[in-house]
């Protein structure tokens, strides 16, 4: 969806006294929309070895991996600053907080390849 909103061309409004809604729009679609942020979605999935203390994150798992994991954990990180704006953990097994801790770096830097792929 970034993708395709930093192509969207708009037409140019302007403001006519002489009409009823007072705004006329040109046939022309040549306004970019200006982006002082983004933000992406990092997720991992969580899976669970042969005691719960063995834990380990799967981050961008395909279909198949999020069937067998245990749980979910996203990341909503601002481009380009890499901020973390949200952190969700909607199912599966709890998760200490270091572990959390311990993903972060990398969902920064997944969003920052996500960020060069699109062009931000």
């Amino acid at each position: 969806a970034i993708a395709a909103l930093r192509d969207v061309r708009l037409p140019t409004l302007s403001l006519d006294t002489g009409v009823v809604d007072g705004l006329l729009a040109s046939n022309e679609r040549s306004e970019t929309l200006q982006w002082k942020r983004f933000s992406v979605s990092v997720s991992c999935s969580v899976f669970v070895g042969h005691s719960e203390d063995a834990v380990a994150l799967l981050f961008d798992p395909t279909a198949g991996e999020e069937a067998v994991s245990r749980g979910r954990l996203s990341f909503i990180v601002e481009l380009p600053s890499l901020n973390i704006l949200h952190v969700a953990k909607p199912s599966g097994i709890a998760l200490p907080l270091s572990t959390i801790t311990q993903a972060v770096p990398v969902a920064k830097e997944r969003a920052r390849e996500l960020g060069q792929t699109l062009g931000i």
